[in-house]
C-alpha cells in the first residue's frame, strides 16, 4: 500500500486528544448528512467497555439475585483480525507501532509487537476501518477521519490474509535557499515539505521550517515530496526530493521580483451546501487550468481545510491555478474555474456519486479478501486502491466524480479482473452497481541472487508491475527478500507478467515471466564503484508510449532487436503475436514485448505513411 501521509512525531497523549477533537468534527459535519453505517461517527476511546468475556469464563449457573434483573447473555468473541507494520524501506518489523481501528460505537487501539505484529479482536460484527498508524521515526498512515482505504467487516472470513502496513521511514533533510542571482542565502524563508496532490489527513500536516542566517535549514521529512520555499521579495521555488537512503540534500534557488511586482495573489472562498449551509472541514484544493500548467511557474498551493463557517484561504495564489473543488466526506463540489481576478469564489457540495457491487471469482464464488482499484479516465488524477474483507464481497465507493471510471480488482488467490468501465452520471447521489470478477492467476515464489558470486540477497524489493494491487495491504504482489534471498508473490495474472527486483548497490533488473511460470531465479548485477545504477532487461530495445490503437516507439536502443529489425521512432505497433494491442491492453502489450533472451516476436507495425507491416523482432538484453 501505498497510502500517501506525511511524517509528525505524535505522544500517546497527543493521539487520544487527537482522536476525540476528530471525532467530535466527523460527528458534527455527518449529522446534516444521510447516514453510512461503514462511516459512522464513533464515540471517544476513553469511554469504551470492554470486550466481554467469552461464555466458557462463566459460572454454569449463575447466582439468584431476586432483587435485580438476570444479566443478559454476553456473545462469544468474535475471530481476530491479524497484521504486520513492516517499514516500507526493507521489510523489516516495525515494533510498537500504535494501530487504530474506528467503528461505528468508537475507536481502538492495539499496539505491534516484537516481530511487527497486532491483533485485534472485534467488540461487534459490522464494518471497521484501519484509522491510523503511528511508530516513530516512521511517516504515519492517517487518511481523513472515516475515509480510510482499508475498510474490513468483522467477523474475519476464514482464510482472511494478514494486514500487511509498510510505513515509510523518516530522512533527516538538509537544504539551503539562495538567491538565484548570485548564490546569497535568503535568511528567514518559509520551507515546507508536501506530497504533491494528497488531501490533508488526520495525521498529516505539513512539514515547515525557517531558514537561519546562512539560508540553511533541517528536520526530519517523509522520503519522497516537494520541497517549497517562499521569501518576502522572491518568486516561490519548489525542489523535488530525490535520492535514496536515510538522508537528503535540496537546494533552492529563488528569483527575485522586479520592484512593480504586483502584491501575493489571494483566493478566498467558502464551501456550502444547497441553501447557503455552510460546511466546515472541508478540503479545498486548488488545480492548473487547461494550457496554464506548463512551462514552469510558482507551486500550486497545497488544499487547504474549511473553518467553522465554511471559509477557506490561499495566499500566493499563482496565475496557472484555474479551478478550485471541495470535497467532504461523500460531499463533492464540481471543479469552479478561477480567473486570474478572482479574489472569491463559492464552492457548492452535493452528495457524490456512488460505484458499488461485488467482486467475484471465476467460479461465482465472493471474494472475501480483495484489492479494487479505480482510475478516473482522462483526468491526472492518481489511482485509488481499496483493500476490503466483506464475507460477501461487497464494495462500495462514496463521494465520486461524474465521468468515466476504470475498475479492476485482485485478490491473493486469483489473478487480476478484467478492467472495466463504468459510467457514473451527474447527477447528485447517482449510483451505479457492478459486479468485477476476478480471473484465474498464479503464485510466484522465487529466489534473488549476485550475479557475480551467486549468494543469496536480502532485502531485495519485488513487486509485479502495473499491478492493481500495488497499494494494497492484503494481496502481496510487492515483497521483499528474505535471509535466503526468497520471496513470494501473490496475485499474478496467468499471462505474460513483468517482475521488477531491486537492491541497494544493484543494478534493477526486469524479469518477464511467461505464461504459466511459477518459479523463478533472478540475478542482480552488483553496481559498479564508478557507475550509477542501471536497470536490465530483455526486449525489442526501445522506448515506448501510449496511443489510441497502439503503442507508439520513441527512442531505440542501437544493440537492441527493435533496431536490427529496421524500425523507426514514431512507428506504431497495432499488434503483438496476432493480438490487437487495443483488446490487450498497454501494460499487458508491454509485457509481451519482453521475456526470453533469443525468443522472437511478431509486431504488426503501422509506419509513419500510414502503411502497414508485419516484423520479426529477437527480444535482446538491454541495460539503460
Amino acid at each position: 500500500m501505498h497510502p500517501s501521509s506525511r511524517r509528525r512525531r505524535w505522544a500517546s497523549f497527543a493521539v487520544l486528544v487527537l482522536l476525540v477533537v476528530a471525532v467530535f468534527l466527523f460527528l458534527r459535519r455527518r449529522e446534516a448528512s444521510a447516514p453510512d453505517e461503514s462511516l459512522a461517527p464513533p464515540v471517544p476511546a476513553a469511554s469504551r467497555v470492554p470486550a466481554p468475556a467469552s461464555s466458557a469464563s462463566r459460572p454454569t449457573v449463575p447466582p439468584p439475585a431476586p432483587e435485580t434483573a438476570p444479566s443478559p447473555e454476553r456473545p462469544p468473541a468474535l475471530g481476530a483480525f491479524t497484521g504486520r507494520i513492516v517499514s516500507a524501506e526493507d521489510g523489516r518489523p516495525v515494533v510498537g507501532a500504535e494501530v487504530t481501528f474506528l467503528a461505528p460505537e468508537g475507536a481502538t487501539s492495539v499496539r505491534s509487537g516484537p516481530d511487527g505484529r497486532f491483533r485485534l479482536v472485534p467488540s461487534r460484527t459490522g464494518p471497521h476501518q484501519l484509522a491510523a498508524v503511528l511508530a516513530e521515526g516512521y511517516v504515519p498512515f492517517g487518511p481523513a477521519w472515516g475515509q480510510s482505504p482499508i475498510r474490513i467487516v468483522a467477523p474475519a472470513p476464514p482464510g482472511t490474509p494478514e494486514l500487511v502496513v509498510p510505513l515509510d521511514p523518516e530522512v533527516q533533510l538538509s537544504g539551503r535557499v539562495e538567491a538565484a542571482d548570485g548564490g546569497a542565502p535568503i535568511a528567514g524563508a518559509t520551507v515546507a515539505v508536501r506530497i504533491p496532490g494528497a488531501p490533508p489527513g488526520l495525521l498529516s500536516p505539513e512539514h515547515s521550517w525557517t531558514t537561519d542566517g546562512q539560508g540553511a535549514f533541517s528536520g526530519a521529512a517523509p522520503p519522497e515530496g516537494l520541497v517549497v520555499a517562499h521569501a518576502a521579495g522572491f518568486a516561490a521555488a519548489a525542489e523535488p526530493l530525490r535520492g535514496s537512503g536515510r538522508t537528503r540534500t535540496v537546494t533552492l534557488r529563488l528569483a527575485r521580483l522586479p520592484e512593480d511586482a504586483p502584491p501575493d495573489r489571494v483566493l478566498a472562498g467558502r464551501v456550502v451546501e444547497p441553501g447557503d449551509v455552510p460546511v466546515p472541514e472541508a478540503v479545498v484544493t486548488l488545480g492548473a487550468g487547461r494550457g496554464r500548467g506548463r512551462g514552469g511557474g510558482a507551486p500550486i498551493p497545497a488544499p487547504v481545510i474549511s473553518d467553522s463557517q465554511g471559509r477557506f484561504r490561499f495566499e500566493g495564489v499563482p496565475a496557472q491555478v484555474g479551478w478550485a473543488q471541495a470535497s467532504a466526506g461523500d460531499l463533492l463540489s464540481d471543479r469552479v474555474a478561477v480567473e486570474p481576478g478572482d479574489a472569491e469564489v463559492v464552492l457548492t457540495v452535493r452528495p457524490g456519486g456512488v460505484l458499488a457491487g461485488r467482486v467475484l471469482h471465476a467460479d461465482g464464488r465472493p471474494a472475501t479478501a480483495f484489492a479494487l482499484q479505480l482510475v478516473r479516465l482522462r483526468r491526472p488524477d492518481p489511482p485509488r486502491t481499496l483493500s476490503i474483507v466483506d464475507p460477501e464481497g461487497h464494495y462500495e465507493v462514496r463521494g465520486l466524480a461524474a465521468g468515466t471510471w476504470e475498475l479492476q480488482a485482485l485478490a491473493a488467490d486469483s489473478g487480476p479482473s478484467d478492467r472495466i468501465r463504468v459510467e457514473l452520471p451527474a447527477s447528485p447521489g447517482a449510483r451505479v452497481e457492478k459486479d468485477v470478477r476476478l480471473r484465474a492467476g498464479r503464485h510466484l515464489v522465487g529466489v534473488v541472487r549476485d550475479a557475480s558470486n551467486q549468494q543469496p540477497v536480502p532485502g531485495a524489493r519485488v513487486a509485479m508491475e502495473s499491478s492493481p494491487g500495488e497499494d494494497s495491504v492484503l494481496v502481496r504482489t510487492g515483497t521483499f527478500t528474505g535471509p535466503d534471498g526468497r520471496f513470494e508473490l501473490e496475485g499474478l495474472p496467468e499471462a505474460p507478467v513483468s517482475v521488477a527486483v531491486e537492491a541497494d548497490g544493484y543494478n534493477r533488473r526486469i524479469v518477464t515471466l511467461p505464461r504459466g511460470r511459477t518459479q523463478v531465479e533472478v540475478a542482480l548485477r552488483p553496481v559498479a564503484t564508478d557507475q550509477s545504477p542501471a536497470t536490465d532487461l530483455v526486449g525489442i530495445g526501445a522506448v515506448v508510449s501510449r496511443s489510441d490503437d497502439g503503442i507508439v516507439l520513441g527512442n531505440l536502443v542501437a544493440s537492441g532487436g527493435a533496431a536490427a529489425a529496421g524500425l523507426r521512432p514514431g512507428d506504431v505497433v497495432l499488434r503483438v503475436d496476432g493480438q490487437p494491442v487495443a483488446e490487450l491492453g498497454f501494460v499487458e502489450a508491454i509485457s509481451r514485448l519482453r521475456g526470453e533472451e533469443g525468443t522472437i516476436v511478431r509486431l504488426d507495425v503501422r509506419r509513419a505513411d500510414g502503411t502497414t507491416t508485419t516484423v520479426d523482432v529477437i527480444r535482446r538484453p538491454i541495460s539503460f
